[in-house]
């Protein structure tokens, strides 16, 4: 809201500085370390063949991604009053994004064409488990920050 009040950056200004790169590089082998994550419970644990626990790294990946949109917002902004939270267009995206993995499950020939499986109830636990943990970590992230700034 107060991006107007703000001056505008160096055009002599990198792009994306070096803690945006290592904040990039950070999110990256977290979000990494959980669709590996999936996929080894998933062979391991639950004893899947290789289509269903690539199936549940892939949808890891997916709702990983989507639930990471939640840590995008601005320093100092509260949890569930923000301006990601009450942007319909991020939930008009999440909606759209959500029936296209949905999508690649379930429809016959996509599923077919994308070799995916639908997971059972201990994949989507292990998918939900493990995609949540990169949003919960930034959540966490972005109250620390909001403490040590007041």
């Amino acid at each position: 809201s107060d991006v107007m009040k703000v001056p505008p950056r160096d055009p002599k200004e990198k792009i994306l500085n070096s803690r945006e790169w290592r904040a990039i590089a950070g999110w990256s082998m977290i979000i990494g370390v959980c669709v590996l994550g999936a996929f080894t419970l998933g062979l391991q644990w639950l004893g899947l063949p290789e289509r269903s626990a690539v199936t549940i790294s892939f949808l890891t990946l997916g709702f990983g991604k989507l639930w990471f949109v939640f840590n995008l917002r601005e320093r100092g902004s509260k949890l569930l009053k923000n301006d990601v939270v009450q942007n319909p267009w991020i939930w008009g995206s999440f909606t759209v994004c959500t029936a296209a993995l949905l999508g690649a499950l379930y429809v016959p020939g996509l599923a077919a064409v994308l070799k995916t499986e639908p997971p059972s109830s201990q994949g989507w636990s292990i998918i939900l488990g493990f995609s949540l943990v990169p949003a919960v970590i930034g959540q966490i992230l972005r109250a620390l920050q909001n403490r040590c700034r007041s």
